[in-house]
């Protein structure tokens, strides 16, 4: 908190870049991670995962996943997180129909429409399909996971960033 509001949020200058859709109240701190080794591909009918390993002890208050995915029929892609204790949750699956791209999208609880009810290409903030109050409790510590699953054949695509906002305890 280096404005002095009390709350470490976007109107701090260390935070502003990748905080977008998540504030976090007094007595949080505020914490983003990106995942290296990208772009990967995202090979047709297989999985592409990619890891972070967030070095902060504590306990998750909230999350915010931002990534960007090319591929050339969306609806062809599951998205799904996983904390180092929680099984994986449900980003999106199957949405976007035969429409490109996951740009620079937004996922978190907070977000004002569901990716169900979005159109690709997929910009902007969107409430995942499984609630990420899911890993509200849960240690932060550890490695998180994100896989990107091409479930049906004929096009691949490619992971190009994710990004992982956590407001810790």
């Amino acid at each position: 908190d280096n404005d002095g509001d009390g709350a470490t949020d976007c109107s701090d200058s260390e935070c502003a870049g990748p905080c977008a859709a998540l504030t976090c109240p007094a007595g949080q701190s505020l914490y983003w991670f990106s995942a290296t080794g990208l772009p990967i591909p995202i090979p047709d009918l297989a999985t592409a995962t990619s890891t972070i390993a967030v070095p902060v002890s504590g306990t998750v208050k909230q999350t915010v996943l931002k990534l960007d995915i090319l591929h050339t029929w969306d609806s062809d892609v599951d998205i799904a997180l996983r904390s180092p204790t929680v099984a994986p949750i449900d980003i999106s699956s199957d949405n976007g129909l035969s429409n490109d791209n996951y740009t620079n999208t937004t996922f978190s609880d907070n977000c004002a429409m569901s990716i169900t009810a979005g159109a690709a290409p997929y910009t902007g903030c969107y409430t995942p399909e499984s609630p990420m109050a899911a890993f509200i409790g849960q240690p932060a510590s550890g490695t998180w996971t994100l896989q990107a699953i091409d479930d049906a054949s004929g096009l691949a695509g490619t992971l190009n960033s994710w990004k992982l906002t956590l407001c810790i305890q």
